[in-house]
């Protein structure tokens, strides 16, 4: 999965088999091997075809939390590992996987410097379920934090920082919003870029993603960007509550909205950053 493809845009379905790995509309500008061959860049790549959980800079986090395991059979779409994020059977049970070998933030967005960010990943419920992807870290650690998706609601919980994709529960459509914050301690102060980015399928898999041009974030379902919509998308580093100059780690994570345990399955997740 460390081969950007080039194709012709396909549909959702098509998808499902085919262009499953990073998205070119995302990634044709990161210069992935410099930064590998120069250092000049950071670049995180997990196909999770090795994974254990709380091992290899991984960790769980949650309350009433299930525990991460690696399922090969899911599709026959992921060749090789996928990981099943699942929350315990009690409402508002929640589980976040994160990490990506720096539990306290191996990346950063810094106004003049570019950053990327994408992962494959499947709900398999869509009613009374809540998601997080994202890039992310507890405000008052370098933990992940219970309730950073609220309990009843499923927005951003004044917890943690926060910028990626999430749905909140008790609905019986999941429906996925861009989304950004930053810890204050004083309130959830969740900002949406895009609405109703996509709304999953049960089953079905979606690449999520978001690129920080150094100016400008931008946010993309499936590799094709959301439609630019005044001052809300793309986002200057400069808005309220962006969270520039924040450490911040790997977060996919699921919560219960009702007392059924709901899963979430990742295909991999790959980042790249610019150094400062």
């Amino acid at each position: 999965m460390n081969i950007v493809e080039y194709d012709r845009r396909l549909t959702h379905t098509q998808l499902q088999t085919q262009m499953i790995g990073p998205s070119p509309g995302i990634w044709k500008h990161c210069p992935w091997a410099e930064f590998n061959m120069y250092g000049n860049g950071i670049t995180f790549m997990d196909d999770f075809d090795r994974f254990l959980a709380a091992t290899g800079g991984w960790a769980a986090a949650g309350t009433g939390a299930g525990t991460p395991v690696v399922i090969n059979t899911v599709s026959a779409a992921a060749a090789s590992g996928v990981v099943d994020i699942l929350t315990g059977a009690t409402d508002n049970n929640e589980i976040y996987l994160c990490g990506g070998n720096n539990l306290g933030g191996a990346f950063r967005i810094t106004a003049g410097k570019k950053l990327w960010f994408e992962a494959r990943v499947a709900p398999v419920a869509i009613v009374e379920q809540g998601l997080l992807v994202g890039l992310g870290i507890g405000g008052a650690s370098a933990a992940v934090p219970a309730d950073t998706l609220a309990d009843n609601t499923g927005v951003c919980g004044d917890v943690a920082s926060f910028i990626g994709f999430r749905a909140g529960m008790h609905a019986s459509v999941m429906t996925v919003h861009g989304v950004y914050n930053t810890y204050t301690g004083a309130g959830s102060n969740e900002v949406t870029a895009v609405s109703g980015i996509t709304v999953p399928v049960a089953g079905e898999w979606y690449k999520l993603g978001f690129y920080f041009d150094g100016r400008k974030c931008h946010w993309f379902a499936d590799g094709n960007e959301a439609a630019a919509n005044g001052s809300t998308h793309p986002v200057m580093s400069t808005a309220t509550v962006f969270p520039d100059g924040v450490n911040l780690t790997i977060i996919l994570g699921a919560k219960a909205g009702e007392s059924v345990a709901k899963h979430l399955y990742a295909d991999w997740v790959r980042v790249a950053m610019e150094k400062a």
